[in-house]
């Protein structure tokens, strides 16, 4: 009994050692950190429990848990799930109504959340969930949605859930997986865009769509637009980000490359659509592949053409602008050298980036 103690006495000196050097009250603030570790303790052991009925989850391979007090935004508690590749809509649903249960629980109520969800044998896979404001058929939808793109582009491919900034409700993200070939998934995504639109969903999701050289929302660019940016792809590569850091250094050198942008953040407003062509600097060989680039956009409408050269920069609008139209010398210049090359304009294009109005 003398020996089983001993740890416990340590821990009540050091405590009471603490609380004395910082001239505190060891009544109230040792029951203030005894307090604290007893509500850790308390979230620890609901993770717990939760693990243990995810495992009881036809088709969950495993689960695992992670709780920390001091993370960036406080508590923070994380559920790991391992499934196998044959499971089904109905197991994603029962895996949703126990993890929505645990995150929304007395104890875990005010942790930041984040489920991550996996398939056996995939190492680059990866569903990861951080907002539990709707309903568990949702979850099961847009898992059934997630492995269905990935059939359909015969890739791999990373979706993540979060809070939407726009709708109020969430957002879903589809991306390259970390350890994945950035290039290589976006060159899928292109080759197979027209069985990926073909899937169906159930939700409906606005979707944020963010590949090597191609970001839109809420939905996949059409497709005119796609067969551009595959058209463009066999002289200028597809731009990858996904090596930036989070905070660059100054002297930092940014990717090259190009970059298919399509948004429509309002259902009854005009997209906006811009091919980016972006190098560090002017180059004589750039020059000339960004206007073979521009030369085949000449065919789309309501589409921008940026060429980004350094601190120079050079645009064109390919039809009517239905709104305002930002232009410079360098813009007439562009269009000019464009025209130069035997290229066709539909009615209305023109020098300068045509702004919609909104």
């Amino acid at each position: 009994m003398k020996s089983s103690r001993r740890p416990a006495a340590i821990v009540a000196a050091a405590v009471l050692l603490s609380l004395t050097l910082g001239g505190c009250s060891l009544v109230n603030d040792a029951g203030q950190v005894f307090g604290v570790v007893a509500a850790d303790a308390e979230k620890q052991r609901k993770l717990a429990d939760v693990v243990s009925a995810l495992e009881r989850i036809e088709g969950v391979e495993s689960a695992s848990s992670d709780f920390t007090s001091d993370g960036p935004s406080g508590d923070e508690a994380q559920l790991q799930v391992t499934v196998n590749a044959a499971s089904t809509k109905d197991q994603a649903w029962e895996i949703a109504t126990v993890t929505h249960e645990a995150f929304t629980s007395v104890e875990l109520a005010n942790a930041v959340p984040l489920l991550t969800l996996r398939i056996a044998g995939d190492t680059n896979s990866m569903l990861t969930r951080s907002y539990f404001g709707y309903s568990d058929e949702q979850f099961a939808e847009d898992f059934a949605y997630w492995r269905a793109a990935e059939t359909a582009t015969g890739t791999q491919l990373s979706m993540a859930l979060t809070p939407a900034a726009i709708t109020g409700t969430y957002d879903r993200t589809f991306s390259a997986p970390e350890q994945a070939d950035a290039g290589r998934t976006a060159e899928l995504i292109i080759e197979n865009v027209e069985a990926l639109n073909a899937v169906h969903d159930e939700t409906q999701n606005p979707t944020i769509w963010e590949f090597a050289g191609m970001r839109s929302y809420p939905h996949l660019p059409p497709a005119d637009l796609v067969q551009l940016l595959d058209g463009i792809r066999g002289t200028i590569p597809l731009i990858d980000f996904s090596a930036v850091p989070e905070n660059p250094a100054p002297d930092f050198e940014y990717p090259e490359g190009v970059l298919l942008m399509w948004n429509k953040p309002q259902l009854d407003k005009p997209a906006l659509a811009e091919i980016l062509i972006s190098h560090r600097e002017y180059r004589e060989a750039d020059w000339e592949n960004a206007l073979l680039a521009a030369a085949q956009a000449t065919p789309v409408s309501n589409l921008n053409v940026r060429y980004a050269a350094g601190e120079q920069q050079f645009q064109l609008h390919t039809s009517t602008c239905k709104g305002t139209v930002n232009e410079s010398s360098d813009d007439q210049k562009f269009f000019e050298a464009v025209l130069a090359t035997g290229a066709e304009f539909l009615d209305g294009a023109g020098p300068g980036a045509c702004v919609p109005e909104r």
